[in-house]
């Protein structure tokens, strides 16, 4: 998946179009594909749920927390990015969104980013 495929090309509450393709569950944006981002309690991110994004080894961690920043990341989720030398960035979903496409086009970080779509 090029880089292009990668970008965020809209978002609204529940629904975000990503290279042309529409999804209406919370994503996770690898440099290669995109999944569905399920979370063991939904709006709040705990060690279990970053140990598939931490396994890719990204120079930087966005999280998107929501339409209105509803989400909460754990201090354990924090301190095990920071452990793994992992920049972790968390902003309001309409924030993130355009954060990543910024991101994105620096071609020497790698950037995963996971998006909560509602809420």
């Amino acid at each position: 998946m090029s880089g292009e495929s990668r970008r965020i090309d809209a978002y609204d509450f529940g629904t975000i179009t990503i290279g042309g393709r529409i999804f209406r569950n919370d994503v996770i944006i690898y440099p290669d594909r995109i999944t569905d981002w399920w979370r063991k309690q939904g709006h709040l991110v705990q060690v279990e749920d970053l140990t598939e994004i931490l396994a890719a080894k990204p120079d930087v961690l966005l999280i998107g927390t929501g339409y209105y920043g509803s989400m909460r990341i754990s201090n354990e989720a924090g301190r095990i990015c920071s452990e793994k030398e992992v920049k972790l960035i968390a902003r309001p979903t309409p924030d993130a969104w355009k954060l990543h496409n910024k991101l994105t086009d620096d071609d020497g970080t790698t950037v995963l980013t996971a998006l909560h779509l509602t809420c």
